[in-house]
């Protein structure tokens, strides 16, 4: 079976921007100035949609105001707001000045373009999305591989010596006690599987509405993707605001899909 593109996911929400997405990693190894020029049209495209979804009046004169803007409004985290950053300045450097641009960073526009592409579909695209993993661009005909697996080996090799290095600076040296602490719940260890119970486990703070045909809020920010979204095994879907609801006086939140059923 022929693999899928990259950014197939994003076809089925938004057609256009992973026509250009594409067009980006098409480029990547053969005409990286160029790659890097169009992650940055592509990065101008999402937050124009951002801010007209959100209802963000766009007074602003630059991109860089734009990016700002939805970093005060709460509406991308840090994180978010780097990844746009990166793509931002390194499509100025390939705009104006001559000659900028290597594969490599050209690869990292391209793992910068699907670390925005997942987040965009994750808080705003179907609440069922699984990400798939990343992978390089294929390499085109004509283009140095070795020269490609060298970039890429280096890369590689930078991410596991910084993921060893902050291992190394929380790792604590185990005692009989750690060893015989039970390990965490997960969604799967019942099969009387209860939201709220979860939830409770979780440390979470959250406010059910459904009684009174609302739903279930959950407070806090984007970092509880980590805790809400392995409930899409049991098909229990939550979608983040951060502006929340008035169930949360307006503070980050996630809030249920399915609120109708009372039974989770």
């Amino acid at each position: 079976m022929k693999e899928q593109p990259l950014f197939a996911f994003l076809d089925r929400w938004q057609p256009a921007a992973a026509r250009e997405a594409g067009d980006v990693e098409r480029m990547v190894y053969h005409d990286p100035p160029s790659a890097l020029i169009r992650s940055r049209k592509w990065l101008e495209g999402i937050v124009g949609w951002l801010l007209k979804e959100e209802g963000v009046v766009d007074v602003y004169e630059n991109l860089a105001e734009r990016t700002r803007a939805l970093k005060r409004e709460g509406i991308i985290t840090e994180p978010i707001f780097d990844a746009m950053e990166q793509l931002r300045l390194e499509g100025n450097k390939a705009a104006h000045q001559s000659g900028y641009g290597t594969v490599e960073e050209s690869l990292r526009a391209h793992r910068h373009l699907y670390q925005l592409a997942v987040w965009w579909t994750e808080v705003y695209g179907s609440a069922d999305f699984q990400a798939p993993p990343y992978r390089h661009p294929p390499v085109n005909r004509g283009v140095d591989t070795a020269e490609i697996e060298r970039v890429i080996s280096r890369a590689l090799n930078e991410k596991l010596d910084s993921m060893e290095s902050m291992l190394n600076r929380h790792r604590e040296p185990a005692t009989a006690t750690a060893v015989q602490t039970a390990e965490p719940k997960t969604v799967t260890d019942s099969s009387s599987f209860s939201l709220t119970r979860y939830l409770q486990e979780q440390g979470l703070e959250w406010i059910d509405k459904r009684a009174a045909g609302g739903t279930l809020w959950v407070v806090g920010g984007w970092e509880l993707n980590k805790v809400l979204f392995p409930l899409k095994e049991r098909k229990i879907y939550f979608r983040f605001t951060p502006k929340g609801g008035r169930a949360t006086q307006r503070k980050p939140a996630w809030y249920l899909l399915n609120k109708a059923s009372k039974d989770i």
